[in-house]
């Protein structure tokens, strides 16, 4: 990473998850030393079902601008043909947000 310039803090995760209500949501991974209330969360939440991870990395030159190209995949969990059209909803819903990409 170092040698082609790239920075661990440019890349971001995100658990991808379904609410007994059927809701998708996403919620980032917390840094080290922060789990307790990530956890905390979805204990609150009740039963949720984990689908995957979104991924998504931002580069030095475009950290601080405006409107970026950020791409952005999903790493599904389960061999789950719902959640993976869920998911892939999502990841779209995502992308039509101003400057972001889905590889």
């Amino acid at each position: 990473m170092q040698k082609y310039g790239l920075d661990a803090d440019d890349i971001h995760l995100a658990l991808i998850y379904r609410t007994v209500s059927g809701s998708i949501g996403s919620c980032p991974l917390p840094t080290p030393g922060n789990i307790g209330p990530f956890i905390v969360k979805f204990e609150q939440m009740g039963d949720v079902d984990f689908l995957g991870i979104l991924w998504w990395q931002t580069t030095p030159d475009n950290r601080c601008k405006g409107a970026v190209t950020v791409p952005m995949w999903i790493t599904e969990f389960a061999d789950d043909k719902q959640a993976a059209q869920e998911m892939l909803m999502f990841r779209n819903a995502l992308a039509s947000l101003p400057g972001a990409q889905t590889n």
